[in-house]
């Protein structure tokens, strides 16, 4: 529709509101309109940076481009679930944030990594990064989410090949500064030296407000490492099979720490016979995904699978070695979120892993992120029936497997679905289940993107001889972090609990046998800070030693975190479900 006016009742994001301001503000180029809610699904109260456009009740005002304004008959009218609509309206909100911008960020991207290279630069003298900044992580007062598209062609590494990007930067980090006395290792981390990292990481993260976690050469060791390994190995679709043990399915995380923590926690960390499998979108929106890949680079380097005189692999092609009879102990699937134009967004535009990484380390380390990232599989089959993929099945409803090993993968994840070579590639990152049969268009995601009925589901299972499939990719409509659908041939997981602070959801993680049984877990999840506390108590305890006087605040606030709010919350803690 055209530019609205001030006064129009309008639909943005599938909500009725009011127009309130048509104009340039100070804080973006170009015209936005300011939109008033009837009820808190909003971000602010007409006010942006101490600049009031117009006046609405706390939460009830949000600014938006016009392209995002429709028509007041657009406007949904269905709510799909169960829990209270402000869950629901939240959750709409939350994960929508000008999710169309997504098609469209990145044309600019070199000059959004120029204007964070100057921000963040290299250290003079090739000397590591202060575990210190002086600037905080905050969102950016303009976020790239404004930007246009990124062509599919754009280096990444500006004028440095992405193949020397990492030999650069071992060079420029390759050793600790001269007090450094945190984690350190040479060549493959040992589990025990895993233990002390994310011991460490915690520590930091949770009591140094403003610090860098993991030293810049020890980060850039585990990236280094990594990089070399899928360049070696990953292909665009892993074959995982086990005959013992169990494999641990962890859906989205977005940077939340605490609920990875969390996790490893409660399931063990990853070894022979607990192996993890990572479904994408550790990226974007909270503040720690840098953290997160930094241990799962880690224990994917300390627990590498097959080793080259496995007798197994003489029998494997040599990009099948790691995957197959000698499974490794971390998997990682790619999701939509490990791409450049999610990341070069600005986190209150859901994106905020480009800022991340900079503010940390510097902008050629988000460089050596994006080289990973383009390397990352797009799907993991588990002993040849599961079929683990981070968003969704393809629109044309006939897809095969043989179809996705084929997709050119080692390239940013398509924005568009102009070229139909993208389009397999594009659903398998964004795609949404529906409960009618068919396809259609996403209400949520932009009319880009797609969702999938459970016909397509059994057909897809059909062709492909699956028992089923696994994905993550969005927080279920029930609130919980698991859900079943379609007719138990589909399978959500979202590990990320309270995602984004406010939507009120529990995490889940999926843990499937040999024989594909599984469970479906359910968890609400500690701060940093109280978990450390947990696990203190719980060595303490183990060594048999008096229990230290606590903070007056803590035991406060962990009866808070496991009250019983959270455990009407959760409901259960575990589903027992067998395929």
């Amino acid at each position: 529709m055209a530019t609205p006016n001030v006064g129009d009742v309008v639909s943005v994001r599938g909500c009725l509101c009011t127009v309130k301001y048509v104009g340039s503000p100070r804080f973006a180029d170009g015209v936005w309109v300011g939109v008033a809610f009837d009820t808190a699904i909003g971000r602010n109260d007409g006010m942006v940076e101490g600049i009031s456009y117009f006046k609405c009740p706390p939460r009830h005002g949000l600014f938006v481009r016009p392209s995002q304004v429709l028509p007041s008959s657009a406007a949904s009218s269905k709510v799909e679930r169960d829990a209270p609509e402000e869950h629901v309206q939240a959750w709409k909100v939350q994960e929508n944030v000008m999710e169309i911008e997504a098609i469209q960020a990145g044309r600019d991207g070199a000059r959004v990594l120029k204007h964070l290279e100057s921000n963040f630069p290299a250290e003079a003298g090739g000397a590591s990064p202060s575990l210190s900044r002086s600037k905080p992580l905050r969102p950016s007062r303009r976020g790239p989410g404004v930007l246009g598209r990124q062509g599919s062609g754009t280096s990444l590494a500006g004028t440095t090949k992405e193949g020397d990007l990492a030999a650069m930067l071992l060079a420029r980090y390759g050793a600790p500064p001269a007090r450094y006395n945190g984690p350190s290792f040479s060549g493959t981390p040992t589990p025990a030296q895993m233990v002390e990292l994310c011991d460490s990481i915690k520590r930091r993260v949770a009591h140094s407000a403003g610090e860098t976690a993991v030293a810049a050469h020890l980060a850039i060791t585990l990236m280094a490492g990594v990089k070399e390994q899928l360049e070696r190995e990953a292909a665009s679709v892993v074959e995982l099979n086990i005959t013992d043990g169990r494999i641990v399915v962890v859906g989205d995380t977005h940077g939340q720490l605490n609920d990875f923590c969390w996790i490893l926690k409660a399931h063990g960390p990853p070894a022979p016979g607990n192996v993890y499998l990572v479904n994408g979108d550790i990226a974007d929106r909270g503040p720690n995904a840098v953290e997160i890949y930094l241990i799962l680079f880690g224990y994917m380097l300390t627990c590498p699978g097959c080793p080259p005189a496995c007798q197994c692999s003489l029998r494997r092609p040599p990009s099948h070695r790691y995957m197959l009879a000698c499974p490794g102990c971390v998997y990682l699937n790619r999701g939509n979120h490990e791409s450049f134009d999610m990341n070069i967004r600005g986190f209150h535009e859901g994106g905020g892993f480009a800022q991340e990484a900079t503010y940390k380390y510097d902008a050629d380390v988000f460089k050596l992120f994006q080289a990973i990232f383009n390397l990352l599989p797009l799907a993991t089959r588990i002993n040849q029936e599961v079929l683990v993929l981070h968003g969704g099945l393809c629109r044309t409803g006939n897809a095969t497997l043989a179809q996705m090993r084929a997709i050119d993968r080692v390239r940013p994840v398509p924005v568009s679905t102009n070229d139909a070579r993208d389009l397999l590639f594009f659903d398998t990152m964004w795609a949404d289940p529906q409960e009618a049969a068919g396809i259609d268009r996403s209400q949520a995601r932009g009319s880009v993107c797609v969702t999938f009925g459970p016909d397509i589901t059994r057909r897809f299972c059909e062709i492909n001889r699956l028992r089923m499939i696994v994905r993550s990719h969005e927080v279920p409509k029930t609130m919980s972090g698991v859900a079943v659908q379609h007719d138990g041939r589909l399978i959500t997981v979202f590990s990320a609990s309270n995602y984004c602070g406010r939507i009120g959801n529990t995490g889940g993680t999926m843990l499937l046998t040999p024989s594909l049984d599984y469970q479906l877990m359910e968890h609400w999840s500690p701060t940093l800070a109280e978990l450390l506390r947990i696990e203190d108590e719980e060595r303490r305890a183990a060594a048999g030693e008096a229990e230290a006087p606590a903070a007056p605040a803590a035991p406060k606030q962990l009866r808070r975190q496991f009250s019983a709010d959270a455990e009407k919350l959760m409901q259960a803690s575990v589903f027992e479900c067998h395929s």
